[in-house]
């Protein structure tokens, strides 16, 4: 009987060193891919808030370029508003 408890322990001992042993392994390929996955976020982070200030850029020089084209040319922008109200009035009807 002295024999089998020690064989079992034995054999629980190596199969809980296994256990270990196989949890240390994922736990360093875990934390490797934590670091990519946050170097990631960091870098599509920084290129949405980039990608943001361009596009605020451009909305801004767009909005300066339209308000410029009205002071210089008030009486065809309000016949283009004008028209473009109308457009949009006859596509709203139809539906």
């Amino acid at each position: 009987m002295s024999t089998a408890k020690a064989t079992q322990t034995t054999t629980t001992a190596a199969a809980a060193a296994k256990a270990h042993e196989t949890i240390d392994r994922i736990a360093v390929h875990a934390e490797k891919a934590e670091e990519n996955i946050r170097a990631k976020a960091g870098e599509v982070d920084d290129s949405v808030k980039a990608q943001y200030a361009q596009a605020r850029v451009k909305g801004q020089q767009a909005c300066d370029a339209v308000s410029t084209y009205v002071k210089e040319n008030p009486m065809t922008s309000l016949g283009i508003a004008f028209g473009a109200g109308v457009l949009l009035t006859a596509l709203l009807r139809r539906k």
